[in-house]
């Protein structure tokens, strides 16, 4: 996983990361996170776990896991997340996983199924929003 940053409220990676676009992984208004699109885009550019929507959904929540670190918060921060899947075949897989990675209270959530995403091979992605916890 690529070391990501955040400067004036904008989440990016150095220098050199490969993108599909032009976008911040994330923006940070107030103690609101705005996380875009993740997938199991590799840093070299290449499709992780191509055709695999298991690994993907694994590969795709750890680099918003990285991307909310940056910021001081973690995937049970997130209040809003939506899952866009290539095969909805893959839901109850796919959902099985988020459970690993989530506890309740669980975010609202949002499922699409989508005939592409940006690249083929890709079958997963994931965006959301996720509040800053306040510090005491």
């Amino acid at each position: 996983m690529t070391e990501l940053e955040c400067v004036d409220g904008v989440v990016a990676s150095p220098e050199g990361q490969l993108t599909v676009g032009l976008y911040s992984f994330a923006r940070v208004v107030g103690d609101t996170v705005y996380i875009a699109g993740h997938t199991a885009l590799a840093p070299d550019g290449s499709v992780a776990h191509p055709g695999d929507p298991e690994a993907q959904m694994r590969y795709t929540l750890d680099g918003i896991a990285a991307t909310l670190a940056t910021v001081g918060a973690t995937l049970n921060d997130m209040v809003q997340l939506r899952l866009y899947l290539t095969d909805l075949r893959d839901r109850e897989r796919i959902l099985a996983i988020r459970r690993e990675y989530f506890q309740a209270p669980y975010p609202a959530s949002t499922l699409l199924g989508v005939t592409a995403l940006a690249l083929e091979g890709l079958t997963v992605e994931v965006d959301g929003v996720a509040i800053i916890p306040q510090s005491d």
